[in-house]
This record gives structure tokens, C-alpha cells and sequence, in this order.
């Protein structure tokens, strides 16, 4: 059996210990998330908002799973993360409206009208990303990634020294648990605050499984393909929840004319229904995640037991080269 892949620059192979691939992921994604953040600053380019919140996300997922071999001041970023992520999640969401909105209707002046709400709430958000972006605690974010990209892995604890192919399971096992949980208690009754952690829930589980999808091959990727299309369509859900709280807050302001409050009507009716479709697409959903894990709960197994069968034939030829080499050398007398 043979697993290569790369991270960034690292070569993710079988033997490779779970503290180095858990460095690797957190290097590969620390400079993303540095680069992306430049890009945000001079651009303001929605997309390069989302692809530095996704950065962040994995890093995060990356501490949570590899947080037990991990030294504690390198979990600790999490908490600085988190506060970036939430700068970028302010700007993110009224960009996920904006294009929702052009998306949906056509060019009016109510269109327009309520676009201009929406720029004004950009600004006021983008206001705040700015300034964290150019903080002196935003400044020591980077400074500690950019130290733990530095960070030797052979200088890490016993435990972070064993393989990561060996750990690997038990980590994506207690992920998919928990992801598990809350997909089968979702139904029509569950509340938006509980929708949006199973999203944040599946979206953790699938990084999750992607560090280590270099080991599974073709299970791996399939629990991924339905990690995605559940991820969907929560994300279709709670984007429609706050599409149509935002419509509800315009509403209540004194400012929209009276052909813009029909269309915010109009358009908190149709993220309602929304709403209420993917609710209802959750129980296909479920069905859809049970085959492909027990597939690669099988594949785990399988992968392990080869592993630990290689280990033991590696040791046993060592033990005889060893042994071969204690032998005493023995000179044949001439004739």
C-alpha cells in the first residue's frame, strides 16, 4: 500500500506522523490565509473575502482535530482565528445578499434602491474588516503562523510522533459521530441556531477527512462528494434565513419607498420557501451520507491492518539484518 500527496510543499505520505501532517495543513493554509489577506485589503474583492475565511476555517478545523499533539500556544491561535473569521463573515454575508439579490431580480428601481441599502451595510462591515486587517493584533496573528510554519515536527511529543495513518481513524470517526447526531434529529421542527452547527459540524468533518484522503483514495472522496451536497444545502438554508432577517430588519427601518418594501416582500416570501425546501431535502440527505461511511469505515480498517502488517514485516527483516550482522565472519584457510 502507498499513499502520496502534497500539501502545499509537503509530502504527505504513509509514514508521515500525525504532528507533521497536522504542520503541514496549518503551513499550507497559514499562507493562504497571509496572502489572501493582502488581497482583500487592496481589492475588496468578494472572493477574495471568501477564500480568506475558508483559509481560516480549515486552519481551525486543523487545530480542533490535531489539537491533542499539538503544543498549547499553537491551539491558542484558534481563538485569534475566530476573531478574524468574524470580521470577514460581517462583509461575507451582505456580498452573499448582493448577489442573491442580482441574481434573482431583474435591473428596477426598487432593485437598485435596496441594492444601495446593501452597499451601505457593505461599507459599515468593510469599515471593521479594514481595521482588523490593519491592526497590531491582526500584525501578531500572522507573526505566530508564520512561526508555526516554522515549527520542526520531530521536536513535538512522543504522541505526535506516531503515525498519522494509525490516529487517523479514531480523529474522522469522532467527527462523523457528531456530524451523525444532529443529522438525524434534523427535521421540520429543528431551529435555525441548530441547522447552522450541523453546517459548521459537516463542513469540520470534511476538512477533517481531507488531510488524511491521500490514505483512503476513492471511499474518502465519495464521503466527501456528500459532505459537499449536504453542506449545500444547509448553506441554501441559513443563506435564506439571513436573507430574509435582512429583509425583515429593512422592513422595520423608516427609509425603503414603497415600491422597494414590495420587492423586500416579495423577496422574504421567496427566502421562506427556500427555507422550507431544504428542510424538507434534509431526510434524502441523510440517507444519502449512511452507505458511503460505512464504505470508508471498512477502507480505514483495511488500511490500518496493511499498515500494521508492513510495520511488522519492516521490523522483522531489521531483526535479521541484525542478527546476520552479529554472526561471526568466518575466513576460509588456503589449500
Amino acid at each position: 500500500m502507498s499513499a502520496v500527496v502534497t500539501l502545499g510543499q509537503e509530502l504527505i505520505h504513509d509514514s508521515i506522523s500525525v504532528g507533521a501532517a497536522a504542520f503541514a495543513a496549518l503551513k499550507h493554509e497559514g499562507n493562504r490565509f497571509a496572502a489572501l489577506g493582502h488581497e482583500v485589503l487592496s481589492t475588496q474583492d468578494p472572493e477574495a473575502v471568501h477564500q480568506t475565511r475558508v483559509a481560516a476555517r480549515r486552519m481551525r478545523a486543523a487545530l480542533h482535530c490535531f489539537g491533542d499533539y499539538l503544543p498549547k500556544h499553537v491551539v491558542q491561535v484558534d481563538a485569534e482565528l475566530r476573531w478574524a473569521f468574524h470580521a470577514l463573515g460581517n462583509v461575507r454575508d451582505v456580498d452573499v445578499l448582493m448577489a442573491g439579490l442580482l441574481e434573482t431580480c431583474p435591473d428596477s428601481h426598487a432593485r437598485r434602491s435596496l441594492l444601495g441599502e446593501l452597499k451601505d451595510k457593505r461599507l459599515a462591515a468593510w469599515e471593521i474588516l479594514s481595521a482588523t486587517l490593519t491592526s497590531e493584533r491582526y500584525t501578531e496573528l500572522i507573526g505566530a503562523l508564520d512561526e508555526i510554519s516554522q515549527v520542526s515536527a520531530s521536536s513535538l511529543s512522543k504522541a505526535a510522533q506516531r503515525p498519522a495513518i494509525s490516529v487517523a481513524p479514531r480523529l474522522i470517526s469522532d467527527e462523523h459521530d457528531k456530524v451523525w447526531k444532529r443529522v438525524r434529529k434534523a427535521n421540520v421542527d429543528t431551529t435555525k441556531a441548530e441547522l447552522h452547527d450541523l453546517r459548521k459540524r459537516a463542513k469540520r468533518f470534511r476538512y477533517t477527512l481531507e488531510f488524511f484522503s491521500a490514505f483512503y483514495g476513492k471511499p474518502s472522496r465519495w464521503v466527501v462528494r456528500r459532505l459537499k451536497s449536504l453542506q449545500n444545502q444547509l448553506g441554501a438554508y441559513v443563506d435564506a434565513s439571513l436573507a430574509r432577517d435582512a429583509m425583515q430588519e429593512i422592513l422595520e427601518s423608516e427609509r425603503p419607498d414603497e415600491q422597494t418594501r414590495e420587492l423586500v416582500k416579495d423577496l422574504a416570501e421567496l427566502y421562506a420557501d427556500r427555507q422550507g425546501k431544504a428542510l424538507d431535502e434534509l431526510t434524502s440527505m441523510r440517507r444519502g451520507l449512511s452507505r458511503p461511511w460505512r464504505k470508508l469505515r471498512r477502507r480505514m480498517g483495511k488500511v490500518v491492518d496493511e499498515f500494521e502488517a508492513q510495520q511488522a514485516r519492516d521490523r522483522a527483516a531489521q531483526r535479521k539484518r541484525k542478527e546476520e550482522q552479529r554472526k561471526p565472519l568466518v575466513i576460509a584457510s588456503a589449500h
